[in-house]
């Protein structure tokens, strides 16, 4: 009777583990937590499962303690302003890396990407919100400290390397810079055979051209 009740007990863990592994679990796969509150019993219930119009009037107990939603009170916009449902690719689309790994939200604006040797490895994408939004012109920088860095993209860029070498006033490509109290660099590159035009949808593909010409040029200087 004693290794019976012994065994009672381990089975009763053994339960209550994989009860609570696969709550884990189900977090994990579906990005909301399980409610699980003292007399709530029946299907669970997952938060962003439910259409807006049944969260006012067939709001689930469960949804209750989670957001403290009530169904009996009514709308009153004075203090806390109406705010209307919107697209849920509003902000852009999910972008991940290689590996899965979550990135960022948000649309691709230019793309240029080199694949070799294939035939038509050189794609370069601009997005018509290149065109519309930033007039043709990209600009995303960062400092801290006396380090400043600052990455442009544009059809027509002003840069100099020296005015014997390099010295262009519509320079269509890219142009990394760094600054810093003692060191200064800038890269440019460019397909400057065929630089490509913003696209017509943003869903449209790259423009890939088999023969083409590319420009990479820097500058280094250093403070002594």
């Amino acid at each position: 009777m004693y290794l019976s009740r012994i065994r009672s007990v381990l089975c009763a863990a053994l339960a209550l583990l994989a009860l609570d592994w696969s709550s884990a679990l189900a977090q994990l796969t579906t990005g909301y937590r399980p409610i699980a509150e003292p007399g709530i019993y029946g299907v669970r219930i997952h938060p962003g499962a439910l259409a807006p119009n049944r969260r006012k009037f067939y709001l689930p107990q469960n949804l209750f303690y989670e957001y403290g939603w009530r169904g009996w009170e009514y709308s009153n916009y004075a203090r806390d302003e109406y705010e209307r449902y919107v697209d849920i690719q509003l902000e852009g689309n999910r972008h991940y890396d290689a590996f899965g790994n979550y990135i960022a939200r948000g649309w691709t604006i230019y793309d240029w990407t080199e694949n070799n040797p294939l035939r038509q490895g050189s794609g370069i994408f601009k997005s018509p919100r290149y065109s519309s939004w930033f007039d043709r012109v990209v600009i995303s920088s960062a400092h801290k400290g006396q380090f400043h860095t600052a990455l442009t993209v544009g059809d027509a860029i002003r840069t100099t390397l020296t005015p014997l070498t390099f010295s262009k006033p519509t320079f269509n490509g890219i142009q990394w810079d760094f600054l810093s109290d003692k060191y200064a660099f800038t890269f440019l590159g460019s397909r400057i055979s065929s630089p490509a035009n913003p696209a017509g949808t943003q869903s449209e593909a790259a423009a890939l051209v088999e023969n083409s010409t590319r420009l990479l040029g820097g500058r280094g200087v250093a403070q002594v």
